[in-house]
């Protein structure tokens, strides 16, 4: 069996006309009731309420022929021109099944879930990176008030502001260090002389044979040895 109008357009086509010229009747009594409403209210102290409905009815009468004569010529032109087909045109048989199978319909929901999880994803890790952005102007705000600090830091302390500060630096531990060589020497030498006194006083050796031990014991001891045992 072949496929009629109505199956092939979806809508029988003096059906969807007739609905068309009943739109039109609906306008144009609606149009005349607004009027007469209208002329009621605004001109009831110059014209009377049957001349407002004699008026009325005589423009709804003049407008629904006009509307009629044109509605019967583009009935007329649809039927024969655009809603029409012809005889010698075969439609072909209707359509038995539906163009998708459960699988496939299956598969296009399960897409669907995977397009909607990448979406919240998107929105979640768009959260994130607005607040990344928040942070980072908050940063930058930071370091914008820092920079002029800096800046004048920078201008107060020159290079070479600061390579005689450090110099000034080395010359002062090097004179601490020459202060303590200094009393560590002073310090051996009044350890020396109060154990030597000590030593005669208890008749442990002769001054010279002292002395002599402790020139050695200075001679043969390193530097380090003495710092240790002054220390």
């Amino acid at each position: 069996m072949a496929m009629t109008e109505e199956e092939f357009f979806g809508v029988k086509p003096t059906a969807f006309l007739d609905d068309i010229i009943n739109c039109s009747d609906d306008y144009i009594s609606d149009l005349a009731d607004v009027a007469e409403e209208t002329l009621l209210r605004e001109m009831k102290a110059k014209i009377s309420a049957k001349e407002v409905e004699e008026g009325v009815d005589k423009f709804r009468t003049i407008l629904q022929a006009a509307a009629d004569k044109n509605l019967d010529t583009f009935e007329l032109y649809v039927l024969k021109n655009i809603l029409y087909i012809p005889a010698d045109v075969s439609l072909g048989q209707p359509a038995t099944q539906s163009l998708f199978s459960e699988q496939d319909e299956k598969q296009l929901d399960e897409e669907l879930e995977q397009l909607r999880a990448k979406i919240t994803a998107l929105e979640h890790k768009k959260v994130e990176m607005q607040q990344s952005l928040t942070s980072l102007q908050v940063d930058i705000s930071h370091y914008e008030e820092v920079v002029p600090l800096l800046e004048n830091i920078s201008k107060e302390c020159s290079v070479d502001a600061l390579t005689s500060s450090v110099k000034q630096m080395e010359e002062k531990v090097k004179a601490v260090e020459a202060k303590c060589k200094e009393t560590r020497s002073t310090m051996q030498t009044e350890n020396a002389q109060r154990l030597l006194r000590k030593r005669v006083a208890v008749g442990d050796a002769s001054p010279n044979r002292l002395l002599k031990r402790h020139r050695a014991m200075i001679e043969t001891e390193s530097l380090s040895e003495l710092a240790a045992m002054l220390c």
